[in-house]
């Protein structure tokens, strides 16, 4: 099961959203929480900490990040919010070009 773009509001004296994920997924009974990003440069240390919050608040088994280029960026960032998923039992990925081939497969997550 697969879910787009997706806002929330947690307030509710507000008409507008709190947070947005770009893909939520139940895979093989496994809850996904995916944020997704064309390029390193549109990468901020922000959307990394708000990855991490929604991803406390939704409690997903796995938290996946996808930059859709190579090299890496912010890796302090990164291991902090892998360190604080992980002690809430989430699972942090860091999907790039260089961990994960596009292909045409009909595995998006592997095998």
């Amino acid at each position: 099961m697969y879910l787009g773009p997706t806002c929330f509001g947690y307030s509710l004296d507000s008409r507008n959203s709190d947070v947005e994920a770009d893909q939520l997924a139940i895979v093989d009974g496994e809850s996904i929480l995916c944020e997704v990003k064309s390029a390193w440069r549109s990468l901020r240390a922000a959307h990394i900490e708000d990855f991490v919050h929604l991803a406390k608040r939704l409690r997903p088994d796995r938290a996946i990040l996808a930059v859709m280029e190579k090299g890496s960026r912010l890796d302090e960032e990164m291991r902090t919010a892998a360190t604080a998923l992980k002690a809430d039992g989430i699972q942090f990925e860091l999907l790039t070009l260089v961990s994960y081939s596009v292909e045409d497969d009909p595995y998006p997550l592997g095998r």
